[in-house]
Order: C-alpha cells, then sequence, then structure tokens
C-alpha cells in the first residue's frame, strides 16, 4: 500500500474511517468510470476489445481491469497511441492501456501478447511503476525518514510536509488545538519571505506556468476538472474544501491569491483531499502521491529562482 500519511492531525490507523463513509456504488472502480476523461477508450473494470479508426484492417486492442471478464468492443484513433518507443508505424495488432496514465502502448514493447496480458489484474507502465514507487520511497520529517504507521505525524500547512510530532515537541492533543501549523523549516526568514511576498505579474506568470505543468502530468487526468456531484453525490459530505486544477488556474488568473503561500494551500487541498476520500492503494491516491511529489520540485525550483 502507499506510504503516504493521513489527514492532518490524524494517526494513519483511522484514514480509511473516511472512505467508509462513502456509498457502496462510489467504489474506486466506479468513480474511475465517472471520472476518467473521455478521451480514455476504458475506465478501469472491464476488459476492453476495439477497433482501430483508420484505413487500415481493423486492429484488436486490448485493456486489462480489475474486475471483470467482459469485453466490449470500441474504437481508438491513431493519435490514442503513445508508446514509448514513439511510433505509429508498427504494424502491431494488440495494445494495451496503463491503468494509471492511460496510455496505449504497443504490446510488443512491454513483452506482452493477449494471452498474457487477459491474465493480469492491471497493467501498469514502467515510467509510472517508477513514478509511483518514488513516491512510496519519499522521506519525510526533518529526520528525513520513510514514513512510519504506527507514529503519530502533524502536517505543515504551508509545505505539505509531515512531521514527527516527537521532532517538532508537539503532542497529539496539542496538535489538535492548532488551527494552522507551520513547521520549523517553513518558519525561517528566508522561506518566509518567500512564501509571504505578495504576488506581483513576474510571480503570477510564474504560478500559471507551474500550474500548466501540473496540468500537463500524465497522472494529473483526475485533478483537473472538479468532482461531478450528480456522479459523486457524497462528495461534499466528505470533502468540505473541494478543489481542483481548473479552478487553481483560474484563480491564479484572476489574481485571488494574494501571496504564493496561499497558493501552495489550495494546491495541498487537491491532494488532501483525494487521499481522504480514496482509498490508499487506489488509482486516485496513486496518481496524488505521484503528482504531489512532482509539484514540490516545482516549488522548489521556483523557490531556487527567486533566490538568484
Amino acid at each position: 500500500s502507499d506510504q503516504s500519511p493521513a489527514p492532518k492531525k490524524v494517526r494513519r490507523s483511522n484514514v480509511d474511517l473516511s472512505c467508509e463513509k462513502r456509498d457502496s456504488s462510489d467504489n474506486d472502480e466506479n468513480l474511475l468510470k465517472k471520472r476518467k476523461p473521455s478521451s480514455s477508450s476504458s475506465t478501469t473494470t472491464i476488459t476492453n476489445i476495439a477497433k482501430m479508426k483508420s484505413t487500415e484492417k481493423p486492429k484488436k486492442i486490448i485493456t486489462i481491469k480489475n474486475s471483470s471478464n467482459k469485453k466490449e468492443k470500441t474504437e481508438i484513433n491513431l493519435s490514442d497511441i503513445n508508446c514509448s518507443c514513439q511510433r505509429t508505424d508498427i504494424p502491431e495488432k494488440f495494445f494495451i492501456q496503463c491503468e494509471l496514465c492511460s496510455r496505449w502502448l504497443h504490446g510488443t514493447c512491454v513483452d506482452l501478447t493477449p494471452r498474457l496480458a487477459e491474465k493480469l489484474k492491471e497493467f501498469i507502465c514502467k515510467g509510472c511503476t517508477s513514478s509511483t514507487q518514488k513516491a512510496k520511497e519519499r522521506l519525510y520529517c526533518v529526520c528525513q525518514t520513510p514514513y512510519d504507521e504506527s507514529k503519530f505525524y502533524i502536517g505543515c500547512d504551508v509545505c505539505a510536509d509531515w512531521l514527527h510530532g516527537s521532532c517538532v515537541g508537539i503532542t497529539p492533543e496539542e496538535a489538535d488545538k492548532f488551527e494552522v501549523y507551520v513547521c520549523p523549516r517553513c518558519s525561517t526568514e528566508k522561506k518566509q519571505e518567500f512564501l509571504n511576498k505578495p504576488i506581483n505579474n513576474d510571480e503570477q506568470k510564474d504560478l500559471l506556468t507551474l500550474t500548466d505543468q501540473l496540468l500537463a502530468h500524465k497522472m494529473a487526468w483526475p485533478f483537473q476538472k472538479p468532482v461531478d456531484i450528480k456522479d459523486v453525490p457524497n462528495y461534499h459530505t466528505i470533502i468540505k474544501e473541494p478543489m481542483d486544477l481548473t479552478t487553481l488556474k483560474s484563480k491564479v488568473m484572476n489574481s485571488k491569491f494574494k501571496t504564493i503561500c496561499d497558493y501552495i494551500r489550495d494546491v495541498n487541498k487537491i491532494f488532501n483531499n483525494c487521499r481522504q476520500f480514496n482509498p490508499m492503494n487506489s488509482t486516485f491516491s496513486q496518481c496524488a502521491n505521484v503528482v504531489d511529489n512532482y509539484f514540490r520540485q516545482l516549488l522548489e525550483n521556483l523557490m531556487i529562482k527567486g533566490d538568484n
């Protein structure tokens, strides 16, 4: 399972309580059906047989799903093929879709035959496997250690890092009294100057660029638009402050953020909301962990740029 901390001031053992509040019909598989972009020819619960839209002879395409052997016929375009080989001229008859990034890959490029593919519970490409592994190996706290489910953590509302209460001298009882918590690293004069600097035209352009980079990430598809309440009617019962990347970009463009710190808080909401609503090992949470890590890298680069 993903080693990513629970919502702020909550032990890992309590996290899944929020997930249990969802309707049984709103499990991860059904949510993927509802929320995955329509440009993808499949979701996560059935095996599809698809035909290629072209003047060539129709080609079979198989995607591996989680819980059903049912097959459906559909169609995809040549433009949907985004294999790591970067070729569209291969006379391939079998393609497979990655569970996380939704890319279609040549079966031969990933050493899979249709028969082997049918036996898989899911298929995750090498790139996404590497990204999720890096997210699992993320180091937390000022002591820079992997997440330990048995220990108490408190989340910084600025950088979204998770810190051992013992490392920052805070007990669970004291943590419950904080409206906002800022970790020692974000309390330094240099960091505070960066975070609290008023956003001018240059900073606004930087934040727009950063947001566009997040939107373009191959695993950011769950966060690109607001959750449709028609599809997930109990979402606002659990998530009180929803946020998504399109709304975030609109707020940047309309100068709704006074400081970079305000912007970071809204980005944190996107990933923390996802982890709170979805099971730890779900496709959504895995995507959140990877894109969150990517955001931290971009933010660090932005801070370095500000120092120059």
